[in-house]
């Protein structure tokens, strides 16, 4: 009995899963018909227009046969040549040729301000790199033995400073020399007026301890004249 019931509820899961599966089934063909039916209507509004743009393209083409057939029926000769000559001055009247030189002029103005751009980062980029150079090739000096040696080396990177156009730098350094030099004699002021000040802080209190001196002694003598005067 038991095995029958089993078998019973195999059988009503089984059908269960059949009715779901062709459900979904069903949702997808009616999915896939209906993205179909898309597409087709798709295609259809695209050839449509394809279809009008041929027949306005047509059209337009059958208009300038129409007007070259009446050109080529009008009068031979020197009718012709002024109807040329017309054409010619209208489309030069039109500007059609300024329009080319303007867009030649503006091309060649773009060209000439990348060139310049490119130029211009080209010698930022070796004012860098130069900078950079001079500042390690200092470094060495400082590190180089003092003597003639050191002497060797400041007039090989003379030359090469000439060679590179950098006599600006220099001015920089004669400036910074004379400025530090500038700085060093005013310490230097400072420090003699503070040693003139202390020396004369050092007088004033001598002279104090003198005076004194000089009045105690005073003193003293008018003490020992008055005591003479008095055993006299």
């Amino acid at each position: 009995m038991k095995k029958k019931m089993k078998k019973k509820k195999m059988k009503k899961k089984m059908k269960k899963k059949k009715k779901k599966t062709k459900k979904k089934m069903k949702k997808k063909k009616m999915m896939k018909k209906k993205k179909k039916k898309k597409k087709k209507k798709m295609k259809k509004k695209k050839m449509m227009k394809k279809k009008k743009m041929k027949k306005k393209k047509k059209m337009k083409k059958k208009k300038m046969m129409k007007k070259k057939k009446k050109m080529k029926k009008k009068k031979k000769g020197q009718k012709k040549k002024k109807m040329k000559k017309k054409m010619k001055k209208k489309m030069k009247k039109k500007g059609q040729k300024k329009k080319k030189k303007k867009k030649k002029t503006k091309k060649k103005m773009m060209k000439k301000k990348k060139m310049k751009k490119k130029k211009m980062m080209k010698k930022k980029m070796k004012k860098k790199k130069m900078k950079k150079k001079m500042m390690k090739k200092k470094k060495k000096m400082k590190k180089k033995k003092k003597g003639q040696k050191k002497k060797k080396t400041k007039k090989k990177m003379k030359k090469k400073m000439k060679k590179k156009g950098q006599k600006k730098k220099k001015k920089k350094k004669k400036t910074k020399k004379k400025m530090m030099k500038k700085k060093k004699m005013k310490k230097k002021k400072m420090m003699k007026k503070k040693k003139m000040k202390k020396r004369q802080k050092k007088m004033k209190k001598k002279n104090k301890t003198l005076y004194s001196d000089c009045v105690y002694l005073l003193e003293v003598n008018i003490m020992n004249n008055n005591h003479n005067t008095m055993t006299s």
